[in-house]
């Protein structure tokens, strides 16, 4: 994916550029100091899926820009996000289409929430932000190994051994997690892809830890993790 920035402050650039970095590190990213720079490369054959629009650029605003920037593209359009430090233009942002409408200072969830409302499901590595004591952490999901509630305190054990433990319920944060996490039993979500062998009553974790299934709920459970299975074999097919 081709991902384009048109913003004239540097320090908001370097930002949002190394947030993207984070996610989408294969990716082409290009920044641009003001709308002529930007409308010069789309004239020159420079094709993007993103663009992120400063509302309030030296040349012209955000807003226009995002409509010349529609005239002059070829088809298929590049999705759009402005970034900006005022919410006067977001009713003008939206009805232009844009994915997001991002106020300053920003921060890498709201580059997130962008990038997934642009990309495919597959193409997006997925995280989750939780607070620990005094700190707190972005968590990639497929760096969680399971999610363990006791009481009002949630475990999450990660797959380098890691451990965070912070005061939330486990079905809050399961509203977090996608189709590769599987409920085993009550109070415990396993990532599907940190399970060694399922069987018809139990799961063995790459842990050595076995787990019992939930007696009501394992055949939906064999079903959830063997549908997972599928799917990532299907979608790696299709890349």
């Amino acid at each position: 994916m081709r991902i384009g920035i048109c913003e004239d402050d540097p320090k908001d650039c370097a930002r949002l550029r190394e947030f993207l970095a984070e996610y989408r590190a294969n990716d082409s990213v290009l920044c641009y100091s003001d709308a002529t720079g930007l409308l010069g490369a789309i004239k020159r054959g420079v094709i993007f899926d993103l663009l992120f629009l400063d509302v309030y650029l030296p040349d012209m605003k955000g807003t226009e820009l995002a409509t010349a920037v529609r005239e002059a593209h070829p088809t298929p359009q590049p999705s759009i996000a402005f970034i900006t430090s005022s919410e006067e233009y977001a009713i003008q942002a939206f009805a232009l289409g844009a994915v997001h409408y991002i106020t300053k200072p920003f921060t890498r969830e709201a580059v997130v929430e962008a990038l997934q409302r642009t990309a495919r499901p597959h193409e997006l590595r997925r995280g989750i932000t939780v607070s620990a004591g005094n700190a707190t952490r972005f968590v990639y999901l497929d760096e969680i190994a399971t999610c363990e509630s006791a009481g009002h305190m949630v475990t999450v054990r990660l797959m380098d051994g890691g451990v965070l433990s912070f005061r939330q319920t486990l079905g809050n944060l399961r509203r977090s997690l996608d189709a590769r996490f599987v409920d085993v039993t009550r109070g415990v979500v396993v990532n599907a892809d940190f399970i060694e062998w399922m069987g018809a009553k139990s799961c063995v974790l790459k842990d050595r830890r076995e787990m019992l299934l939930s007696r009501a709920g394992a055949k939906n459970i064999r079903k959830a993790y063997h549908d997972y299975l599928f799917s990532r074999m299907v979608d790696r097919m299709g890349r």
